[in-house]
């Protein structure tokens, strides 16, 4: 079977562009594309959406994740900081950094910045779920903050914002945290190879 990944840039141009990636047909489409193929119910099964997820951990190694505000494409719903690629994310060769996209998004959604995590990184190695049509490209930040912490810092940083992309901060300490009927299928799968 052959699959296409796609990619879904954040852009308002109308054209098309194909990257090379080895071994897989890409192409870079707007983000509107992405939104029409979602609320149809993603009616081609053989294209993909692959995005970086910025996953944050506590120092007691609980997850924080974010509830997208009213305003956003996924209003309501639970997910950590994760976004679609921006063409500032394609180098020159059309290598392809998802993670620049998930540290972006870290930024934007939390105002935490990956250098006030502990090392950056945490030891837990970089890993992606699947669920359905969407492939999330997790990476973890280690902070050396509690959950409270964390949860606190992100609160005062949406306050400063005339329309934060975050409704709510979301901790997750166990799987019994994860509020199934709001939280992204994909990000549950986070939560699984994370807390499971």
């Amino acid at each position: 079977s052959l699959f296409f990944v796609f990619f879904f840039f954040s852009s308002r141009r109308r054209h098309t562009r194909y990257i090379s990636v080895t071994g897989v047909q890409t192409c870079a489409l707007p983000i509107s594309s992405y939104l029409a193929w979602r609320d149809w119910g993603y009616p081609e099964k053989s294209f993909f959406n692959v995005f970086g997820s910025a996953v944050i951990r506590s120092a007691e190694g609980h997850l924080i994740f974010g509830e997208m505000a009213a305003h956003t494409a996924g209003a309501g719903l639970i997910y950590p900081p994760a976004g679609s690629l921006e063409r500032s994310d394609v180098g020159e060769e059309g290598r392809i950094d998802v993670f620049s996209s998930a540290v972006r998004e870290l930024g934007e959604e939390t105002g935490l910045e990956i250098g006030e995590a502990g090392s950056g990184r945490s030891d837990i190695a970089d890993f992606a779920c699947r669920a359905g049509q969407l492939i999330s490209v997790n990476r973890v930040f280690q902070f050396d903050r509690s959950a409270a912490a964390l949860v606190e810092e992100i609160s005062a940083f949406m306050a400063t914002q005339e329309r934060p992309e975050l409704a709510g901060v979301v901790v997750l300490k166990t799987l019994a945290d994860v509020e199934q009927s709001k939280t992204e299928p994909y990000a549950i799968g986070i939560a699984e190879h994370l807390l499971g």
